[in-house]
């Protein structure tokens, strides 16, 4: 949830957050758990969890600890990719296990000695330093994009 200069301040997640929330159409109630992550309850009583990413400029930055696999005790959640413009917005949905694979791909690629992606800043390694970022371009984001009725909040 990170601009290209880094951290996105509060306001602008507070905007992404918002965004994803106006899409969440027929959930029963929805909430943060954690600083980038909200959580819907259906109607039934079905949980679907979201992890927000949200910038203002032309890429995408995630936590490289988010390539690591995931326990698969916890159910597979969503990612959504928000761009904040002055007037208008993006949003992708994506399934997280599928960023979380692309993710696992990037970090492979950058450890096996191939060049950094055109635009990614020069800095440390993300597959040696876990402080490290990983960078996604639209073209990333958009292979992964699924509806949104996908998301299912009406069971």
């Amino acid at each position: 949830m990170s601009t290209d200069s880094g951290q996105v301040d509060d306001r602008l997640y507070a905007r992404g957050r918002d965004v994803v929330l106006s899409y969440l159409t027929g959930a029963a109630g929805a909430w943060e758990i954690d600083d980038d992550v909200l959580e819907t309850l259906t109607p039934s009583g079905g949980h679907r969890r979201i992890r927000v990413c949200v910038t203002d400029g032309p890429r995408w930055e995630v936590p490289w600890a988010d390539a690591r696999p995931r326990h698969r005790r916890e159910p597979d959640g969503w990612w959504a990719f928000v761009r904040l413009r002055a007037d208008s917005h993006e949003i992708y949905l994506a399934a997280e296990s599928e960023v979380r694979e692309r993710l696992y791909v990037l970090v492979a690629d950058a450890g096996s000695g191939e060049d950094a992606r055109p635009g990614q800043d020069e800095g440390p390694d993300p597959a040696a330093d876990e402080g490290g970022r990983i960078v996604l371009s639209d073209d990333d984001v958009r292979a992964l994009a699924h509806r949104w009725g996908e998301l299912d909040l009406t069971q």
